[in-house]
């Protein structure tokens, strides 16, 4: 039931940022099946899909940090990078997999559930910016460069040319 259209939808996003969750989100939340669409507004109290999607930024935590990010060598093959994801249980494709098994859950409380499917919204946008999927050379993306006159993380120059 949850493995609705975000994946799909949001590897077209260039930029990410609040702007870029909430995008992905709206996207997604466009093409849900009817009944999916009723589940999702009741697990969120009849918010939209876009007002949540930066929720797991705006909580981050020591414990939820990884979930938003994995660290690979780069050039793996297609078996080289499924053995490197599976390795850890906390990056951000396990964490997916978490919060999907939590809002299918039927003994967690609404408020469990609600939490779950806002780390699910966001992380799935996450899945797919470049570069929350990297080495772990630069960081996540939140190394500084110097680009132009100033200094900047990868991250936000990505943003910049894109």
């Amino acid at each position: 039931m949850f493995n609705f259209c975000l994946i799909g939808f949001s590897a077209a996003l260039i930029s990410w940022g609040f702007k870029g969750h909430r995008t992905v989100a709206t996207i997604a939340q466009k093409h849900l099946r009817s009944n999916t669409a009723y589940v999702v507004s009741a697990y969120l109290n009849g918010e939209r899909m876009a007002d949540v999607a930066t929720w797991a930024d705006e909580n981050r935590n020591k414990t939820t940090a990884p979930w938003h990010f994995l660290n690979l060598p780069v050039g793996l093959t297609h078996e080289a990078f499924v053995k490197a994801v599976g390795e850890s249980d906390n990056n951000v494709y396990s964490a997916i997999l978490k919060t999907e098994a939590s809002v299918k859950d039927k003994s967690l409380t609404p408020d469990q559930k609600n939490e779950a499917l806002k780390y699910l919204i966001h992380l799935v946008g996450d899945a797919h910016q470049p570069m929350h999927i990297s080495r772990k050379e630069d960081k996540g993306g939140n190394i500084l460069y110097r680009f132009v006159s100033t200094t900047k993380e990868l991250c936000t120059v990505f943003g910049i040319v894109s």
